[in-house]
């Protein structure tokens, strides 16, 4: 569509395009695409050049991709359920694009997927997996192109091919709480007698950093334990030193790993 602004487009049914199914470019404003029937098109939903967009409600489904953002600002993609399309499931680009409550799944590239440029975006409470068997939809979230300023928060990313997340490495993102991808542990663990070390499994779906580990001590052992640190992080472990054998007692301590 030309330029709009204001306009609904709502309860229809939109199906073998070729090409878009609904497409809205050139500077549109504050337009609402809601509770369509949208399936077998080139594209499902595309946007391009927008600015204030809600895509609401609609079910996509057989679609290559469903829903394309392009170079737009300020879209919600709010409770749609995006199912069975041919390539990837959502694709953002642009600025401050909010993916919230969507059922996405069995597609067969990603579920939820960052293009170009894409900053200032929150994804959050979704719903991204793959019950087939074999599987396909690669990752539940995949922040490619190191989108920035941005939050991945409370989606379940269960079941997916590959992984649940593919992280992202731009700045000021944030990833946790998402069931099926571990950015949060905790546990406990005991340097013996003898030893200055000991070699913790930390569960997580990504390598930590120092900065996110924290290691609190549980008791003054027999002996000065010195200086604490951690070190040899890997995807699996992470080590804690103590400078001396802390004797007979041993030292227990506990740990926390939370990505910051």
């Amino acid at each position: 569509a030309p330029q709009v602004a204001s306009a609904i487009i709502s309860d229809n049914i939109v199906y073998s395009c070729v090409g878009r199914g609904i497409f809205i470019e050139d500077y549109s404003t504050d337009v609402r695409i809601t509770n369509n029937e949208v399936y077998s098109n080139d594209i499902g939903i595309a946007l391009n050049y927008t600015d204030n967009t809600v895509i609401s409600g609609n079910n996509l489904r057989l679609n290559g991709t469903a829903i394309e953002t392009g170079a737009s600002k300020q879209v919600v993609i709010l409770g749609n359920t995006v199912r069975g399309n041919t390539s990837t499931g959502i694709t953002i680009t642009g600025d401050q694009t909010v993916v919230i409550s969507n059922i996405v799944s069995n597609n067969a590239g990603n579920g939820i997927l960052t293009g170009a440029t894409v900053t200032g975006f929150v994804i959050a409470g979704n719903r991204c997996f793959d019950d087939r068997t074999p599987k396909i939809q690669q990752y539940g979230v995949n922040l490619s192109n190191n989108p920035t300023n941005g939050i991945v928060q409370g989606n379940s990313v269960q079941g997916n091919l590959t992984d649940g997340i593919f992280p992202s490495g731009g700045a000021g993102v944030i990833i946790r709480d998402n069931l099926g991808y571990v950015t949060e542990n905790s546990g406990t663990g005991t340097i013996n007698s003898g030893a200055t070390s000991a070699a913790i499994t930390h569960g997580l779906s990504y390598t930590p950093v120092r900065a996110d580990i924290t290691v609190t001590l549980g008791e003054n052992p027999t002996n000065t334990p010195g200086a604490i640190w951690v070190d040899t992080i890997t995807s699996t472990q992470f080590t804690v030193n103590c400078e001396n054998d802390p004797g007979a007692s041993n030292l227990d301590f506990s740990w926390a790993v939370r990505k910051i």
